[in-house]
C-alpha cells in the first residue's frame, strides 16, 4: 500500500502539473482536480470549467492511471490507507462504506445506513455522501435513493448517469475513465 503511494508521489515531485499540491486532470468527464497532502490524496473533485492553468502532462496521467489500476486490485480496507479525505468520524465511517459497493452494482442511502449500524441514518447518510471530497475513488456515484431514481449527485446527475451506465453496461473500470479509449467504450 505504501509503495502505491510511494510511486505516485515520486512522479508528482518531477511533475510539471503539480503547483502547490494540485494538479489537473483531463477525464472523459470532464477536467478533474487532484489536491494531495502529506503523500496521499485529499481532494478529486470535477471542475465546471477548464483551468487555464492547467497543465496535460502525460508522465503524471500516466503515473496516475497505474496508480488507480494498482489502488483497484487492493481489498476496500487497504484502499482506505491509501486516501486520506477530510471529514468527520460519521463521513468518514460512511465513506470507507462506500469502498465496499462493487463496480456496477447501485446500493441504496438506506442499506449503507444500515452496513455502518444507523439503520434510521440514512438522510444523515446522504449528506455524507454528498460531502465526498474524492469523486470516483470513494464511488458515491453507486448510491441511489429507495424510491427509485438515480437520485442527486454533487458533480451533476447527468454525470452520475454516465458513470452508471459505463459501469453496468460496458463494465469500465476506474482506471478507464482516464484514459481516452473510455469514450469510445461508452459511447457503443
Amino acid at each position: 500500500m505504501a509503495s502505491l503511494n510511494d510511486n505516485l508521489f515520486t512522479i508528482l515531485l518531477a511533475s510539471q502539473s503539480v503547483l502547490d499540491g494540485t494538479a489537473a486532470l483531463h477525464t472523459a468527464c470532464g477536467q478533474m482536480q487532484v489536491v494531495f497532502a502529506a503523500q496521499s490524496i485529499r481532494e478529486l473533485s470535477f471542475q465546471h470549467s477548464r483551468s487555464a492553468t492547467a497543465v496535460d502532462d502525460p508522465a503524471f496521467q500516466t503515473a496516475f492511471i497505474n496508480w488507480i489500476k494498482g489502488l483497484q486490485q487492493l481489498t476496500p480496507s487497504q484502499q482506505w490507507c491509501c486516501l486520506k479525505p477530510s471529514g468527520s468520524r460519521f463521513q468518514q465511517t460512511v465513506w470507507r462504506a462506500l469502498l465496499d459497493v462493487p463496480l456496477g452494482q447501485r446500493l441504496t442511502y438506506r442499506h449503507i445506513a444500515e452496513q455502518i449500524g444507523k439503520p434510521q441514518a440514512a438522510r444523515a447518510v446522504g449528506g455524507a455522501i454528498g460531502a465526498n471530497p474524492l469523486a470516483i475513488l470513494i464511488p458515491c456515484h453507486r448510491i441511489v435513493p429507495s424510491g427509485g431514481g438515480i437520485g442527486h449527485y454533487r458533480w451533476g446527475v447527468e454525470r452520475k448517469r454516465v458513470l452508471l451506465d459505463a459501469e453496468r453496461r460496458h463494465g469500465c473500470d476506474l482506471a478507464h475513465l482516464f484514459e481516452s479509449r473510455w469514450l469510445k467504450t461508452r459511447s457503443n
